[in-house]
């Protein structure tokens, strides 16, 4: 059964993985199987490597991964899809008789590994951000990652 990505996750904190020697220079077993950890959280970025005898601390994350991988499971890691937190437009009044929208914007949040794209038009943007929109048209925004994919669509009026 595949591993929700959060429990893995979980695991490398109570490791205190950020605190890990790099690379631990006492490792020097030439017949063992060596593996490279990297793990990023938000602007953390620290890289693992080394074997499944030196560090205790890594043990209950190779262990959840070992399961998996011995089920022969198609994929180990169970990652959920982006989550569009926000899709938006706001519009200005040109005028208090003119009644019509001058200016509009379009805003959106994402959260979660992804690739976001709005049609029509826009193509892809950030996880975040706005851009200036046209009144009447239909925009779609999708955020794609390794979980999947999930749309949204909004007429901006």
């Amino acid at each position: 059964m595949p591993v929700e990505i959060s429990r893995l996750k979980g695991l490398l904190d109570n490791a205190d993985f950020f605190n890990l020697q790099s690379s631990p220079s006492n490792d020097k077993c030439a017949d063992c199987m060596y593996y490279t950890i990297t793990y990023v959280n938000g602007d953390r970025k620290h890289t693992y490597t080394g074997s499944p005898f030196i560090s205790e601390a890594l043990r209950p994350f190779l262990a959840e991964l070992q399961k998996c991988i011995t089920d022969n499971e198609k994929s180990c890691v169970k990652v959920p899809p982006p989550i569009i937190n926000s899709f938006t437009f706001e519009c200005e009044q040109a005028g208090s008789t003119a009644g019509k929208s001058s200016a509009c914007t379009l805003m959106w949040n994402v959260t979660g590994p992804a690739g976001v794209d709005i049609q029509p038009g826009i193509g892809h943007v950030g996880l975040s951000g706005s851009v200036k929109a046209q009144r009447g048209i239909t925009y779609t925004l999708t955020a794609s990652g390794i979980g999947g994919s999930v749309k949204r669509t909004l007429q901006v009026q």
